[in-house]
């Protein structure tokens, strides 16, 4: 596959710094270019090479790299290339070089255009928020499915292009990865693409290079902020605001105090989603009840009956997102009352509980995502509804030191008992800094804790503690497999098969 340099860099604003001798300028938009490269490892000769300010493999340093693999077009920024760039290029030979305003926002267009602009051939929905993601993604993802559409799917969880799975290594992918999604998605046929789009991802541009058909925007809280994230509060606002410059409909949640905020430059049309009866899209009539044995809702939402096996207000408030941008899209109502009936998003409220759980007096646990305070209080003051026992909470963290007090203090308010165990070293911290700043949110709320850093350990300690009514929550890795240490990824199963492992051993040996 080749395409010309006129075609990749079509809409884009562009200054032609250096022409190789020899060559004109339509000779150089003409040329055709054989690969699209951001990455130095993926160098080749004659390739376009995107020069960004740096990341682990990319940046002004590697210029000479791209000059001496033979590229013969750099696109990069003025401030980059003055960096290293009169260094390399010797007079008369090497590439060509453009330079751009923002080359993260270039790339993606590049991109957009490199694999055939993939997101025209299908409806596109992104959703962006500090929570409700993934469930609102999923929520989506199962409606379409049930109408009959096939949809793709770009999550926290995993990536699912043309019906095939693979495991998603973060929220929203860099913009060649998620172009080449795209792309994957509409040549198997699928018709429809929702998007997890990240705050980092907005950032960064990584989802630029073409406009959602239905943008999302589900709620706001602080998180996300510090070191290699955003700088301050307002950083990150902005960049959540940016999707809805970004999309033809904008799906705003009423009830969010940030709402207005978001809305703030806008360029779509505007449609509003909440409990609130001002909403486009509200709910009436909720009541909060076990759905086939796990915490569940039912509500009245436009004229539809839903009942669904997700837990709290959020919870409907999530499914009011997925059900007006369902509407929007002309969905049938049927298929979005069964969908919404059988919704599961895996590491999102699974409930795991043995049939004997009574007779052998063992507790309920839940495994979610939950990782940072607003979500654990939101989370915890939800179960309390339903579980009338003792709440044992299990947590970790492995974010920015901002999160660790919050965390403490929303277990230590709302949890009987929390053991605070490990994460991983993603981040670089050390675990008895972790430790102790959760731990002490914790003693600010006068709540009961211990400390076990072997994960597995303190999930078998958490489900030999409780008994029969008793509800253990295991919050912080969600879906998530494997445990980071050193900047090598170890083998280790997810919560829900470490209780599960937990329950098998007190059915075997009795309790710890």
């Amino acid at each position: 596959m080749s395409r010309t340099l006129e075609y990749l860099m079509e809409g884009l604003e562009y200054s032609l710094y250096r022409l190789p001798e020899g060559m004109s300028s339509d000779e150089l938009t003409g040329m055709e270019i054989p690969a699209v490269v951001s990455d130095e490892r993926r160098l080749s000769d004659g390739c376009l090479f995107i020069c960004c300010p740096i990341t682990n493999h990319n940046g002004a340093h590697c210029i000479g790299k791209a000059i001496g693999a033979g590229a013969s077009v750099i696109v990069t920024e003025r401030g980059l290339y003055e960096e290293r760039g009169p260094h390399e290029v010797k007079d008369g030979a090497g590439p060509a070089v453009i330079f751009v305003e923002d080359s993260r926002y270039a790339m993606a267009f590049i991109y957009a255009a490199w694999y055939g602009h993939p997101a025209d051939r299908m409806t596109t929905i992104g959703v962006t928020g500090t929570k409700g993601k993934t469930t609102v993604a999923y929520m989506l993802h199962a409606i379409l499915a049930e109408a009959g559409r096939r949809a793709g799917l770009v999550s926290t969880v995993e990536y699912i292009t043309g019906g095939e799975y693979e495991v998603s290594p973060m929220t929203t992918p860099e913009a060649d990865i998620l172009q080449d999604l795209l792309r994957r998605m509409a040549d198997a046929g699928d018709d429809a693409a929702v998007i997890e789009v990240a705050s980092q991802a907005l950032m960064t541009h990584r989802s630029q290079g073409f406009r959602f058909d239905i943008g999302i925007y589900t709620n706001l809280g602080i998180d996300h902020i510090g070191k290699d994230e955003h700088r301050d509060f307002s950083h990150y606002l902005y960049c959540k605001s940016l999707l809805m410059r970004q999309c033809e409909t904008g799906l705003i949640n009423i009830d969010d105090p940030y709402a207005d905020e978001i809305l703030k430059g806008h360029t779509c049309e505007v449609k509003t989603y909440g409990l609130s009866h001002g909403a486009d899209f509200h709910a009436g009539d909720i009541t909060y009840r076990f759905v086939d044995g796990v915490p569940g809702t039912e509500f009245d939402a436009m004229g539809m009956h839903i009942t669904m096996p997700l837990p709290g207000e959020y919870s409907v408030s999530n499914a009011l997102a997925a059900i007006g941008a369902a509407l929007c899209l002309g969905i049938p109502e049927a298929a979005v009352v069964s969908a919404l009936r059988n919704i599961r998003v895996d590491g999102r409220m699974d409930v795991i509980k043995p049939d004997d759980a009574e007779e052998r007096d063992l507790p309920t646990a839940i495994v979610d995502f939950a990782h940072n305070g607003l979500s654990l209080e939101r989370l915890l003051k939800t179960l309390r509804r339903y579980y009338s026992g003792k709440v044992i909470c299990v947590i970790c963290s492995r974010g920015v030191g901002s999160r660790w007090g919050p965390i403490g203090e929303a277990c230590g308010e709302n949890a009987d008992y929390t053991i605070v165990t490990e994460h991983d070293e993603k981040y670089g911290n050390r675990f008895e800094d972790v430790a102790e700043g959760i731990a002490g949110g914790i003693r600010r709320k006068k709540g009961k804790y211990v400390i076990i850093r072997d994960r597995r350990e303190a999930i078998r300690h958490a489900v030999s503690t409780g008994g029969a009514g008793d509800l253990v929550v295991v919050c912080g890795r969600g879906h998530v497999t494997g445990q980071i240490f050193g900047g090598k990824t170890y083998d280790l199963p997810s919560d829900a098969d470490l209780v599960r492992e937990a329950f098998g051993m007190i059915a075997d040996n009795g309790r710890a």
